[in-house]
């Protein structure tokens, strides 16, 4: 026989109210009652609380249901978390994504959540809800060659996607927690990626690999032959030209404020119209909620970079809420990157192991104004290290003139 009960929990505090182990010398014990109904009933030989509401009336007209399916021996209707958890795993991550869309201030977030789970329903066969156990998140965390980073980030997508279930009343609790699947820990053994600076003459090959690529790529038909046979030329009409050329110049854009703004991939890629001022001192003034770091960022210009932006503004007819360039995605960008260095004659990976991905071209623009004699201080300015804070009003007119001496020497590495 089912009945409706609320939950009391035992807890012991001491003085200064903390929750402290049971009889605890000079512990005090609290009895608390929860605030929510359970219908609390005996299912398959074992006693099964079932939330109900805060409300005892909405929470007496539940119960009432649940006996009426137990009577009719509509037993899916004793657990009301059945459908959820019989439903397609995709079904749940196409309305989760649709969330996250809804509130996320980096549009690049959702998809790669997106592609991060469906990576993890692929590898470990997931179909239905009910089979992402916390054993099926352990294991593909642990077959992931990948350092302890990069696990700990698919897990957090992981937890974040059954709050969310839990959230939608989908599912009672969250059973990926700390105990049944624990966060992974670097190896004594295990190595960082590490990045190295490319030298100002590799930086020159490398911004005019990246404006030919788009159109030397389509220029080359491999025809479905193999890697082991020889394309052939391949001569693409005046219209595919132009959309190439025009990819080539955005593409040369990304990189050179990647280069002279210390601006992240993921930073440039909201960067809209509005948030630029090219009058006599050109500068990005990127709000907080569009950095890494949470503040806001006013970022110097190179003229010569600033007038290329007001034609490219010009040319493409962009308003002032539009997306400044179309930045690759990270995954496709890493790839792109990769190619571009290729065609450059550049080693992606040096003798000592070093890589030279995108975002090497920080440390690349930071070497160089080392080795140009830039103290530290105005580096750090320029790269948003550290503890420097930017001012929420007004950019500090002191702080522009003591970055003039790291946007001269970046003019050239670019020229």
């Amino acid at each position: 026989m089912a009945t409706l009960k609320k939950v009391t929990t035992t807890h012991w505090l001491d003085a200064a109210g903390n929750r402290v182990k049971p009889h605890t010398p000079g512990a005090t014990k609290r009895t608390v009652k929860s605030k929510k109904w359970y219908i609390v009933a005996k299912v398959g030989g074992r006693v099964k609380r079932i939330p109900a509401y805060t409300d005892k009336k909405a929470s007496q007209t539940k119960l009432a249901d649940w006996l009426r399916a137990e009577e009719r021996g509509e037993v899916g209707l004793s657990d009301p978390f059945k459908k959820h958890l019989d439903r397609p795993v995709l079904d749940h991550l196409a309305e989760y994504i649709k969330a996250l869309k809804t509130g996320s201030r980096n549009p690049d977030y959702p998809a790669e959540v997106e592609r991060t789970l469906k990576r993890l329903f692929t590898a470990r066969k997931v179909v239905a809800l009910r089979n992402l156990t916390p054993d099926v998140v352990q294991q593909y965390l642990a077959d992931l060659d990948v350092g302890a980073t990069t696990k700990n980030l698919h897990r957090t997508y992981v937890v974040s996607f059954f709050n969310y279930l839990v959230g939608a009343g989908r599912l009672p609790v969250n059973p990926v927690n700390k105990v049944n699947v624990k966060r992974a820990k670097a190896k004594e053994t295990e190595e960082r990626r590490e990045r190295r600076a490319l030298r100002p003459s590799e930086i020159r090959l490398l911004l005019a690999a990246v404006k030919e690529y788009p159109l030397k790529a389509a220029s080359t038909n491999a025809g479905g032959r193999s890697k082991k046979r020889t394309p052939r030329p391949a001569k693409p009409s005046p219209e595919t030209v132009a959309k190439l050329v025009h990819r080539g110049r955005e593409r040369l854009l990304l990189y050179r404020l990647a280069l002279t703004t210390g601006l992240r991939r993921g930073e440039i890629s909201r960067v809209r119209v509005k948030h630029l001022d090219l009058g006599r001192q050109p500068l990005i003034d990127l709000p907080g909620n569009l950095t890494k770091n949470g503040k806001r960022a006013c970022i110097l210009v190179i003229p010569l970079l600033a007038e290329e932006l007001r034609r490219w503004i010009e040319d493409t007819g962009r308003g002032p809420n539009d997306r400044l360039l179309n930045v690759p995605a990270r995954n496709n960008l890493s790839k792109m990157h990769r190619a571009h260095v290729a065609l450059a004659g550049i080693s992606y990976q040096d003798e000592k192991g070093r890589y030279c991905d995108f975002h090497s071209l920080r440390k690349s623009a930071n070497t160089y104004l080392r080795r140009c004699g830039i103290p530290p201080k105005e580096r750090q300015l320029f790269l948003r290290h550290g503890r420097l804070e930017l001012t929420t009003e007004t950019y500090d007119d002191d702080q522009l003139t003591g970055m003039a001496s790291v946007f001269r020497r970046l003019a050239k590495l670019i020229e």
